[in-house]
């Protein structure tokens, strides 16, 4: 479901949840990174020696039939 947050300052889709960093994290690969405890999210590639990042995403895609 996506929908606004409860202050309207962000949209959200509640059925796509971040991925704690863990050793199975693609390195090398861009990703969506972001710190929790920070609220702070970026493009990036992982870097197991950084440890401000505590979970990633995907990169979404457009669908194949929009124009």
């Amino acid at each position: 479901m996506i929908e606004l947050n409860s202050d309207k300052t962000a949209l959200i889709n509640r059925s796509h949840k971040w991925i704690k960093i863990d050793e199975n994290t693609p390195r090398g690969a861009k990703l969506q990174l972001i710190s929790k405890p920070y609220g702070v999210a970026q493009y990036g590639k992982y870097d197991p020696k950084d440890t401000f990042f505590t979970h990633y995403y995907s990169i979404p895609t457009f669908d194949k039939d929009e124009e």
